[in-house]
């Protein structure tokens, strides 16, 4: 059982890395210079400003169905325990 555990813990660990790096991947940003002049001076404010354009859906639904699904596991496999009496 310990075995199962040790599978548990390296596919949530694995399956975290994917889901962060494909949202990062594929998550659009676009990045907006705006510069403001004050009254009477030559000097401008210029300020960077990052805005998150889409966030794709099925990233998102990915990375819950597969949490729920090692969760599912889990759940499954203490119930058959607490049933069945193995250890």
């Amino acid at each position: 059982m310990k075995q199962f555990y040790i599978a548990l813990a390296t596919l949530a660990v694995v399956h975290s890395l994917v889901s962060f790096g494909a949202y990062r991947v594929f998550t659009k940003r676009t990045v907006e210079q705006s510069s403001e002049t004050t009254d009477r001076t030559e000097f401008s404010i210029s300020e960077a400003r990052v805005e998150i354009i889409s966030r794709p859906s099925v990233i998102v639904w990915y990375m819950w169905a597969g949490y729920i699904g090692l969760a599912a596991s889990a759940l499954y496999v203490l119930y058959y325990q607490l049933r069945h009496g193995h250890s």
